[in-house]
């Protein structure tokens, strides 16, 4: 099985994602709440710009507050 990595849109090719092994991502009004596979938290304010399947990846936009 091939978790998802989370990554901000418009970072260089090959740039770390800021999060990996990415069991659930939730969007509430705060941003987003991105459930890692070991039950770990973590709040990021940001909106998700795409999810590609493929690659297992989740794009996000910083949000303005």
């Amino acid at each position: 099985m091939c978790l998802a990595r989370v990554r901000f849109a418009g970072e260089p090719e090959g740039t770390e994602p800021i999060v990996t092994d990415v069991a659930r991502v939730e969007a509430t009004e705060q941003g987003l709440i991105v459930t890692v596979l070991l039950g770990e938290t973590y709040t990021i304010k940001a909106a998700i710009k795409s999810i590609d399947f493929m690659e297992s990846t989740v794009v996000i936009e910083k949000r303005e507050e």
